[in-house]
């Protein structure tokens, strides 16, 4: 570490699309401020505690970057929040700061409808105005963008959200989090990049399969991101868009066996999908998959399931004309990085 630097730790929360555009605003941050970026996903979500998720399959490019996590401790003098400064080099978000309850009766019913609700007005609204009405609310939950210190060790008592941090902080080093932050993804397309390996696994993949000739594109997420959808008349509209583009193949990625399998007797040799790991997990229930993979003492399945999330969501982006699931920012993700103008929101296209 350069002595004398200024350091921004970028520490990963939830899944992989919230932790993309979170790193999106770290790097807008950086170079406005003229820090230096450090990414540390070693909270144990995709690989074991420890182990930089990161780092396994991505890199920044044309940014000035510290890949070696941790090593701010050596020279720097002041931190945000200054309770950094004693948490163990691998700590998680979720272990030393928590969030407030979505409301504050605490009554179950009530944080039932207020994510029902969320989900319904994502429908019925545009992107723009649902984007607009869930940012107001995660920011209510989360009492006027501070999360409330669960550490006993001494030190400051609130940590702001990236998205919410000024500009002006004077400290050597700073951690950044976020949740479901509006982005630029400028900032993705131009310096994160997918190490060698995989990148040639999934160009391999979408040139065998011609995904950028003559495929659709759907993700349908029905884990942790979904309520009741009709997907007869989803799969319906696949079809007459098929028609209509002159689309020959659908390459699917979800996270539900059941999905899959009716996906097969509907298209046949048609469909293309990519040989994952595919556990069989509740549809509607709180639990994605990513957070089933966290619990699961092997560490095997963890790295498997982000490797095969990665290679999904930019094989998605590859495709000619994509069905995008618009309350997932995985799905977001892949929009943002595909290069056709042929990407839309298929849970308005149900209503």
């Amino acid at each position: 570490m350069k002595k004398g630097g200024r350091y921004l730790i970028v520490k990963g929360t939830c899944g992989l699309g919230n932790r993309l555009m979170t790193l999106a605003n770290a790097l807008e941050y950086c170079e406005k401020t003229g820090r230096i970026i450090s990414i540390d996903w070693c909270d144990g979500m995709f690989a074991p505690k420890g182990v930089n998720a990161f780092s396994e399959y991505f890199e920044i490019r044309d940014f000035v970057w510290q890949e070696e996590i941790n090593a701010h401790k050596n020279d720097a003098t002041s931190f945000y929040p200054d309770v950094l400064r004693n948490l163990p080099d691998d700590f998680g978000l979720d272990e030393y700061f928590h969030t407030s309850a979505a409301n504050k009766k605490g009554s179950k019913l009530l944080e039932r409808l207020i994510h029902f609700g969320s989900g319904v007005i994502h429908t019925l609204l545009s992107e723009d105005y649902f984007k607009f009405y869930f940012v107001l609310w995660v920011r209510w939950e989360l009492l006027d963008c501070h999360i409330n210190i669960r550490s006993s060790k001494l030190g400051g008592n609130i940590f702001g959200l990236g998205g919410n941090l000024p500009l002006a902080r004077k400290e050597d080093v700073i951690i950044f989090g976020d949740f479901c932050p509006s982005y630029h993804k400028e900032y993705l397309t131009k310096h994160v990049f997918l190490k060698e390996k995989i990148s040639e696994e999934i160009k391999n993949f979408s040139k065998n399969n011609g995904l950028s000739e003559g495929t659709l594109g759907l993700h349908v997420r029905c884990t942790d991101k979904s309520f009741e959808q009709d997907i007869d008349k989803l799969f319906q509209i696949v079809e007459s868009i098929m028609l209509q583009q002159h689309l020959d193949k659908i390459f699917l990625a979800t996270d539900q066996i059941k999905i899959v399998e009716k996906a097969r007797q509907n298209w046949g040799n048609k469909l293309i999908l990519y040989n994952k790991y595919l556990p069989e997990l509740k549809s509607g229930g709180t639990q994605g998959m990513h957070t089933w993979a966290s619990e699961q003492e092997d560490d095997k399945i963890r790295l498997q399931i982000y490797h095969d999330a990665i290679v999904e969501m930019y094989l998605l982006a590859e495709t000619k004309y994509l069905l995008y699931q618009g309350n997932s920012t995985f799905s977001t993700i892949s929009r943002d990085m595909n290069q056709s103008n042929n990407c839309y929101d298929w849970q308005k296209k149900i209503i």
